[in-house]
C-alpha cells in the first residue's frame, strides 16, 4: 500500500492516508504500541502524525489553486490594467506639461527641448564654412573669381586636338645702370641714359660752349 501511495498524485495520496487514519482509529485499541520504523507509537499519535501530513499537503493544494485563480484574473484583466496605466501616463504628461523634468520622479523620460530652424541653419552654415576651410575648397563666388588669362595653344595631331603644355615664361633681366644711375626706358621702349652731373642729356655739347 505504501507504494500506491508514494506513486499516487497529491489529492489520491491524501485519500490514502484518510483511510489509514479511519483503519488506525477502528482496528487498533487505544493502548496498543506500534512500533514504525523503530519508533513505538499509540494509535492516537499515528493518527496525529498522519493528520500533520494531510494538513501540510492540503495547504500546498490550496495555495496552488489559490495562485491558478489569481493567475487567470491577471490575464484576464491584462488589457484594461495597461490601458489604465497608459491613460495615467497621459493625464500626467498632460498635466506636467512634456518637458518638465518632474516627469523623471514618475519614470517618465521629458521631452528634449528642440531647437529653433535659425538656430539649426546657423549652426549648419558654420559647420559647412569650417568644413571648407578645412578642406581648402573654394565656393561658388570664388570659384567664379578664377579665369585663365589667355586661351591655352591647341595643337592638332594625327586628327586628334591636345592642349600644349607651356612653358613658364623666363624673368626679365635687371639692367644695371652705370654710376649708380636708375636704369629705366624711354618713350620708344629704348634704355634712357643716365645724366651727367652738369645736369645736361649725354651726348649734347650745347651746354658747355
Amino acid at each position: 500500500m505504501g507504494s500506491n501511495i508514494k506513486n499516487n498524485a497529491p489529492s489520491a495520496f491524501l485519500a490514502a492516508i484518510a483511510k489509514v487514519i479511519a483503519g488506525v482509529t477502528q482496528v487498533f485499541p487505544p493502548k496498543t504500541s506500534i512500533n514504525v520504523g523503530g519508533a513505538v507509537l499509540t494509535p492516537a499519535q499515528i493518527v496525529a502524525k498522519l493528520q500533520a501530513i494531510v494538513a501540510e499537503h492540503q495547504a500546498v493544494l490550496d495555495a496552488r489553486l489559490a495562485l491558478q485563480n489569481k493567475l487567470e484574473a491577471v490575464r484576464a484583466n491584462q488589457v484594461t490594467d495597461h490601458e489604465f496605466v497608459m491613460q495615467l501616463h497621459a493625464a500626467i504628461v498632460g498635466l506636467l506639461g512634456r518637458k518638465n523634468p518632474q516627469l523623471q520622479q514618475f519614470g517618465y523620460t521629458p521631452m528634449k527641448p528642440r531647437t529653433t530652424t535659425a538656430t539649426k541653419n546657423v549652426a549648419a552654415a558654420a559647420k559647412r564654412e569650417k568644413t571648407r576651410q578645412m578642406r581648402n575648397t573654394m565656393g561658388k563666388k570664388q570659384k567664379l573669381a578664377v579665369r585663365a588669362l589667355t586661351a591655352p595653344d591647341v595643337v592638332i595631331s594625327n586628327g586628334e586636338a591636345t592642349i600644349a603644355s607651356s612653358a613658364a615664361p623666363a624673368p626679365e633681366a635687371s639692367t644695371a645702370a652705370p654710376n649708380g644711375a636708375t636704369a629705366g626706358t624711354d618713350g620708344s621702349g629704348g634704355a634712357a641714359f643716365p645724366q651727367n652731373s652738369a645736369g645736361g642729356a649725354s651726348g649734347s655739347n650745347g651746354g658747355g660752349k
